[in-house]
């Protein structure tokens, strides 16, 4: 099969060149110019690649962790993203130093939903922590299931206190893990890197894999840890809703 794909893969790779080689022949001057082509005269990501934003939001429990359709909604697009950075890295040679850039941007785009997962489920938590009137429960000093508002942690704070209470099953060595790929994501902002990225060795495709693997966990494992805590909490909460 490996060999039917290869051959497949050389025949567009040869059509795609044509494409460029006939504009520059005809005097357009890429990537500057190109000659304007409707929606459905471009080229298509194959169907059935990209999956559908409900089948993540399904898949990762996204509206019930999280509380916030909208959030939802937008982690649901962030993670299609994904799939289409797959697709590029996965059928497409870049190379270069713009092929670093290129893993560069498929980090930070996964580690944002992760990070997105993260902070909007403990502001959902937050949220549960108040009466119908919205007051903060009078108990919440001394109750190890009370969350105050996300952007009252550093993200390693948030970690931490996720492990202690067994949302998050991360080793010592694994939370360290995710903080260094939470450093490649904090590269967004260009002016504020001290390095330079075309020659960093950083943006490749085991940290890519890294941050995938990290996603999945939040797919597979996180929502059942959450159901066990939000079990627990039942059992004790002395908010009236429960």
């Amino acid at each position: 099969m490996k060999e039917q794909i290869v051959s497949i893969l050389e025949q567009v790779t040869k059509l795609l060149q044509k494409v460029e080689d006939t504009l520059k022949t005809n005097g357009i001057n890429i990537p500057v110019e190109n000659i304007p082509l409707k929606p459905e005269e471009k080229i298509k990501i194959p169907k059935g690649y990209i999956r559908k934003a409900n089948d993540f939001r399904d898949e990762y429990n996204l509206l019930w962790i999280i509380g916030s359709e909208d959030v939802a909604a937008n982690l649901a697009y962030a993670l299609q993203t994904t799939d289409l950075f797959n697709y590029f890295i996965n059928r497409f040679d870049i190379g270069l130093s713009v092929g670093k850039i290129f893993y560069k941007l498929a980090i930070i785009n996964a580690f944002s939903v992760i990070e997105g997962i993260i902070y909007s489920f403990v502001d959902n938590m937050h949220e549960q922590c108040k009466d119908f009137e919205g007051n903060i429960c009078r108990l919440n000093a001394k109750c190890s299931f009370y969350f105050k508002r996300a952007n009252k942690y550093k993200f390693s704070e948030l970690l931490d206190m996720l492990r202690k209470r067994q949302i998050i099953t991360f080793s010592e060595d694994e939370k360290e893990l995710v903080l260094s790929i939470k450093n490649l994501r904090d590269n967004i902002h260009i002016w504020d890197v001290r390095e330079n990225e075309f020659q960093s060795d950083l943006y490749n495709l085991k940290n890519y894999n890294t941050v995938i693997k990290i996603l999945h966990y939040f797919k597979k494992e996180f929502p059942k840890n959450v159901k066990l805590f939000l079990d627990n909490k039942k059992k004790t909460c002395k908010l009236e809703y429960w």
